[in-house]
C-alpha cells in the first residue's frame, strides 16, 4: 500500500510539474496541495507551489511557503530567488537582497538572480551598485535586453548619457524594435542637445510618460511639409501642465504660419493661456471640433517645425498675468524688502521622480539681510510650513490665493511683483518663465531633458537659472549655489537682473 501510495504522489507531483510548465498554475497547485497534505515537509513539492504562488502574485502565501521551501532545501538556488521576488513585491527588499545574494552564493552564473540583485539595488537607489550588477547579468547573457535597458536607466540617472545611449542601443539590438528603450534613447538625446535625432524618437513618449490616452482622428496628422495658411489646426495637450505652458508657445508659430488653431487643453489653464494670443479658440480638455484639416499633440509640434537646439523659439513673456489682478496683489503684498516666492514640492508626479526638497532647505536664504520668502506652493508639501528651522519665516498669501478653478492666475499676478521666484522643477518654473521673471530652478543630478545636463543658462527661457546638484541626492550642494549667487547680488538695494542674475 505505502508503494502504491508513493506511486501516487510521484504522479501527480509529476503532473503538477507539467501543469506548472504549460501556465496551467491553478489546477497545477491543487495537485501539489495533494501532495503536501500527504507530505507537508516535500522540499520539491513546496518549491514548485511557491513558484506558482509567485507567477499568480500571491505574494503572502509564496513567502510561506518558499520559506519553509528554502529551509528545507537550502542548497535550491531558484527558491531562494523566487523568495527574493516575493518579499521585495511585499515591500521588504532589504530581505529580498539578502535572498538574492544567497542565491547567488549557491549559483553565481544564474543571470536571473544577477538581475533580480540590479533591479532590487535600482530600486533602492543605490545606481552605481545597480549598474555593476547589470554588467555581471550582460556579462553572462550578451542578449538579455531587459538587463541593457535598465542599466541605461541607472546610467541616466547617474548623468552618464553617452553610456546610457549605448546601453540602450543594445537593448534594440537585442529585441528590436524595443519602443520603451527607442524612447529613453530619444529622451538622453534630447539632453545632449541632439534634437535631430532625439525628437522623432521623442514620438514615442506614450510608452514611457503617464499620458492622456491618444487621440484618433480621420483628419491627416500635421507635419513639417503641410501648407497650413487658411487651414484649420487642431491641437491637444497630453501630460502635465507644465508641458502645455511650455509647449503652447508653438501655436503662434502655428497662427504666425497663416492658420486658424484650435487648442484643447486642461481646463484650468485656460484663463492664463488665453493670454498667449486673442485669435486662438480653446476647447475643453478632450473636446475636439466638428471641423478641422490637420491635427496635432501639443508635444510634438517642435518635431513638426524642426526644432534644433539653436532655434528654440524663445521669445518671452508669452504668457501675462491679469492687470486687476497684478494691483490686487501688490496691495496685499507691498514694495518692501527683496520678495522671493519660493516653491520646494510639486505634484505626487514630482515627489515620485525625487525632484522636490524642503523648505527647511532655505533657512539660509531667509536670514539674508532685506529677504522676504513667501510661499507659492499649493496642496503638497504645505505641511513643511508647521516645522520651520527657529528663527525661519516664511509669508503665506492666505486661502484665497489660487483657490479658484483655474490654475496659476494668482500665481501670474504675484510674480509681477518678486523680485525672484526660486522652485523645483515644476509648473512653477513654466509659468515663471514663461512670464519672463526671473526664476532659479533647483535640479536633481539627473533632471528632464529639457534642463539639459549641465550649465546654468535655459534654452527654452532665457530669464531662467539653473542650479544643479552635485551628486545623486544631494540637495544641499544646490542650495549652497543659490546662496552664494545670492550673496552676490545687492538684494538689500532691491536690485534684480532681468536676465536671471
Amino acid at each position: 500500500m505505502a508503494v502504491r501510495g508513493d506511486l501516487e504522489l510521484t504522479s501527480k507531483f509529476s503532473r503538477g510539474l507539467e501543469l506548472s510548465r504549460q501556465g496551467q498554475l491553478k489546477e497545477a497547485n491543487v495537485l501539489l496541495f495533494d501532495v503536501l497534505r500527504a507530505t507537508p515537509n516535500n522540499p520539491g513539492a513546496l518549491y514548485l507551489l511557491g513558484s506558482n504562488l509567485v507567477k499568480m502574485r500571491m505574494f503572502e502565501p509564496a513567502c510561506r511557503v518558499l520559506t519553509d521551501a528554502t529551509r528545507l532545501s537550502p542548497g535550491n538556488p531558484d527558491a531562494h530567488l523566487d523568495l527574493s521576488f516575493a518579499l521585495n513585491a511585499l515591500g521588504r527588499p532589504a530581505d529580498a537582497l539578502v535572498c538574492c545574494d544567497t542565491a547567488l552564493r549557491i549559483a553565481p552564473q544564474n543571470p536571473a538572480a544577477h538581475m533580480q540583485r540590479a533591479m532590487l539595488l535600482l530600486s533602492q537607489l543605490r545606481h552605481e551598485e545597480a549598474v555593476r550588477a547589470f554588467d555581471q547579468v550582460v556579462a553572462l547573457a550578451p542578449q538579455f535586453a531587459d538587463a541593457h535597458y535598465n542599466r541605461a536607466k541607472a546610467l541616466t540617472t547617474l548623468n552618464r548619457i553617452e553610456e546610457a545611449v549605448e546601453s540602450y542601443d543594445k537593448a534594440i539590438a537585442a529585441k528590436p524594435p524595443y519602443i520603451n528603450a527607442q524612447a529613453g534613447k530619444g529622451t538622453c538625446l534630447l539632453s545632449l542637445g541632439r534634437f535631430e535625432e532625439g525628437l522623432p524618437l521623442y514620438e514615442l513618449r506614450p510608452s514611457l510618460r503617464k499620458l492622456t490616452a491618444a487621440r484618433v482622428y480621420k483628419q491627416p496628422r500635421l507635419t513639417g511639409d503641410a501648407d497650413i495658411s487658411g487651414k484649420t489646426l487642431f491641437i491637444y495637450h497630453e501630460h502635465l501642465l507644465g508641458d502645455t505652458i511650455q509647449f503652447c508657445r508653438y501655436v503662434r508659430l502655428a497662427e504666425a504660419r497663416g492658420a486658424r488653431v484650435i487648442l484643447s487643453i486642461q481646463n484650468c489653464l485656460h484663463r492664463f493661456i488665453r493670454t498667449l494670443s486673442p485669435t486662438i479658440e480653446l476647447f475643453d480638455e478632450g473636446q475636439a471640433p466638428a471641423q478641422f484639416d490637420y491635427h496635432s499633440p501639443l508635444m510634438s509640434l517642435p518635431l513638426v517645425w524642426r526644432t534644433t537646439a539653436s532655434t528654440i523659439p524663445a521669445e518671452v513673456p508669452y504668457l501675462r498675468a491679469e492687470p486687476e489682478r497684478v494691483a490686487k496683489w501688490r496691495r496685499r503684498i507691498g514694495d518692501h524688502g527683496f520678495k522671493i516666492g519660493v516653491s520646494w514640492c510639486g505634484s505626487p508626479i514630482a515627489i515620485e521622480e525625487h525632484r522636490v526638497f524642503p523648505i527647511a532647505a532655505l533657512a539660509k536664504v531667509s536670514a539674508m539681510p532685506g529677504v522676504r520668502l513667501i510661499s507659492l506652493q499649493k496642496n503638497e508639501g504645505i505641511e513643511q510650513l508647521r516645522n520651520l528651522p527657529k528663527g525661519m519665516r516664511v509669508e503665506t498669501l492666505g486661502d484665497d490665493f489660487d483657490s479658484g478653478p483655474d490654475a496659476f492666475i494668482d500665481t501670474a499676478a504675484v510674480a509681477e511683483h518678486l523680485d525672484l521666484i526660486i522652485t523645483l522643477d515644476s509648473s512653477l518654473a513654466h509659468v515663471g518663465g514663461a512670464l519672463a521673471r526671473p526664476t532659479w530652478v533647483v535640479l536633481k543630478h539627473s533632471p528632464d531633458w529639457r534642463w539639459r545636463m549641465k550649465g546654468g543658462d535655459c534654452s527654452w527661457y532665457p530669464t531662467l537659472r539653473l542650479f544643479r546638484q552635485a551628486h545623486l541626492g544631494d540637495w544641499t550642494s544646490a542650495i549652497s549655489a543659490v546662496e552664494q549667487a545670492l550673496t552676490r547680488l545687492d538684494v538689500s538695494a532691491h536690485q534684480f537682473a532681468d536676465k536671471g542674475g
